[in-house]
């Protein structure tokens, strides 16, 4: 009982969803709080998995899943918004 109120209390504050949904609800909370970047996490176990998480919504976000959108560091896609779009902050 406890761990399900847990896991239900994480996902009720999580955003899950397609990436177009995520991305969505992503670009709407950076506009809210008016910050310029967010962290994203998956909490997927397999790494491949959390590749292929992170690339959907790095489409879903127009970043296209290219290499120069990825932390090579952190294998996690980039991005920040400017001007009331994310855009990769890749170099």
């Amino acid at each position: 009982p406890a761990e399900r109120a847990y896991r239900d209390a994480l996902r009720a504050e999580s955003f899950v969803g397609t990436g177009e949904q995520v991305a969505t609800r992503l670009t709407a909370l950076a506009e809210e709080l008016g910050v310029d970047e967010l962290v994203v996490l998956t909490w997927t176990f397999d790494a491949a998995a959390q590749r292929r998480s992170y690339e959907v919504l790095a489409r879903a976000l127009g970043l296209n899943g290219s290499p120069a959108a990825f932390n090579p560091a952190e294998d996690r896609p980039r991005a920040e918004l400017r001007s009331g779009s994310l855009q990769s902050t890749a170099t």
